[in-house]
């Protein structure tokens, strides 16, 4: 495909369908909520070359979404549960997982984020449990929730922001770990870091 896909009346159209794909020769959407594409779909493929994947879901999504070329990111909104397939951008991914009791979680073991720097966001849940982690791959993350976080981080990892309001936190990471001027929280729950180089 040659060009971008853009919303031509922003804020206000809405792709409906139960599986979409999307395939660009530039971006899809653009960065903030009124730029980017509404969609309300169960099933979504998105895939920017060059650009970023910019994404609004009405409800819980099953989510793979690749940016290309420099620079590029992938953000995405749902008012659901976010099943992340694969998600990768060489600059910067950010899932918000918002509706009421929303998780986000892998559809599969292994690393399903893929970026220099991730923002993931949940009502409920990160990941599933410590043996069902949500594998990222990721050199600087903030991480938020309302219940349990549990990720698992393929490198070295600078953490920005890693909160539960209510639940547990387990991190577990293949390289080491700082946490520079950041508060590292589990409301209430236990919290586990286990990382293979510096803590």
């Amino acid at each position: 495909a040659f060009g971008s896909i853009t919303d031509i009346n922003p804020g206000a159209g809405l792709l409906t369908a139960n599986a979409a794909i999307l395939s660009a020769g530039g971006a899809i959407g653009a960065t903030g909520a009124s730029n980017a594409i509404n969609t309300s779909v169960a099933t979504m493929t998105a895939t920017a070359t060059p650009g970023g994947v910019f994404l609004n879901e009405t409800n819980a999504l099953t989510l793979t979404a690749t940016a290309n070329g420099p620079g590029s990111d992938v953000e995405v909104d749902a008012g659901g549960t976010i099943t992340v397939v694969n998600v990768s951008a060489p600059d910067f991914v950010r899932l918000d997982a918002a509706g009421v009791g929303s998780d986000l979680i892998a559809s599969a073991a292994g690393t399903v984020v893929s970026a220099a720097t991730a923002t993931l966001d949940a009502t409920d849940t990160i990941g599933v449990s410590a043996l069902s982690p949500l594998g990222t791959d990721v050199s600087n993350m903030a991480a938020t929730a309302g219940g349990d976080i549990f990720i698992s981080n393929a490198r070295t990892l600078a953490l920005t922001a890693l909160n539960s309001t209510g639940g547990d936190i387990s991190l577990v990471g293949l390289g080491g770990l700082t946490t520079p001027a950041v508060a590292v929280t589990a409301g209430g729950g236990q919290l586990t870091i286990d990382v293979v180089g510096d803590l």
